[in-house]
């Protein structure tokens, strides 16, 4: 299906007709059409017929992402507020250093619950960490399902295979050794203060490298509520732990954790 748009005639300039009235008003055609059948002509406008979303990076701050239906959300008010969250579900948010992350949301905070697939990389000192903290403040009450984190590893000469290091908590084969052992009770009984616990809507969740410190603990925390939450809602948990290569050569861990769609009948898709 192509959807045509086709300028109104240009009137006369006045003080009224600049108004926000005239502006939504009978003269815009889009607007005059009931609300349900503006939404299916939102779904052409960003792509999104046949599950088919952009598949756009937005990189950084200020970089150019999806410009779906752009000029369009700039024509009024209502239209911006009816286009904007659009947008935002429709990109994938890269950040290849938390500072333009915290920077981001901190400028366009109220859009931030909107945020549907974000990817952060960092490392692990004290200020990158810190900011880390910050942009999952801002996207606490957002509908964020999909996670992605990268951490930066400087000590690739110390280590520079991932197998005779220390293994993140959170790896499935952790489980059965006894560091993991020792700790798991105090891990789930601590309180969550890290800001990365309060995200209540993930559905995949993508770690490379070893974060440290916190962070690790809190993604130990948020996979364990994953687990949890799949339990509740009747679906299946898919774990994946292997290792990657990274393009400095370097292997480093991966692990992902999914929460599976279900079918009709009530089985997990697998």
């Amino acid at each position: 299906m192509s959807i045509c748009w086709k300028s109104l005639p240009a009137k006369t300039a006045s003080p009224s007709s600049c108004s926000n009235e005239n502006a939504s008003g009978p003269e815009s055609l889009l607007l005059g059409l009931p609300a349900e059948i503006r939404e299916e002509v939102y779904k052409h406008l960003f792509h999104v017929e046949h599950n088919q979303p952009c598949n756009v990076d937005l990189v950084g701050l200020g970089n150019t992402g999806c410009w779906c239906a752009d000029a369009l959300s700039l024509t009024n008010r209502q239209l911006y507020d009816e286009l904007r969250p659009r947008f935002y579900q429709g990109v994938r948010f890269v950040f290849n250093n938390p500072m333009w992350g915290e920077r981001f949301f901190h400028r366009f905070r109220l859009m931030a619950e909107w945020v549907i697939s974000l990817k952060v990389t960092y490392s692990n000192d004290v200020v990158q960490s810190h900011l880390l903290r910050d942009i999952f403040n801002y996207l606490s009450n957002s509908k964020l399902r999909n996670l992605e984190l990268e951490v930066l590893s400087y000590d690739s000469e110390v280590w520079p295979d991932p197998h005779i290091r220390p293994r993140p908590l959170y790896l499935p084969s952790s489980a059965g050794t006894k560091e993991f052992a020792a700790i798991k009770y105090d891990l789930l009984w601590r309180p969550l203060r890290h800001s990365l616990n309060r995200l209540d809507s993930i559905m995949s969740l993508t770690v490379v490298g070893f974060p440290e410190g916190d962070t690790e603990e809190a993604i130990f925390n948020l996979s364990m509520g994953m687990q949890a939450r799949a339990h509740q809602e009747g679906k299946g948990i898919k774990k994946t732990e292997t290792t990657c290569l990274r393009s400095h050569g370097v292997a480093e861990w991966l692990y992902k954790i999914e929460i599976l769609p279900e079918k009709k009948d009530g089985q997990p898709v697998l």
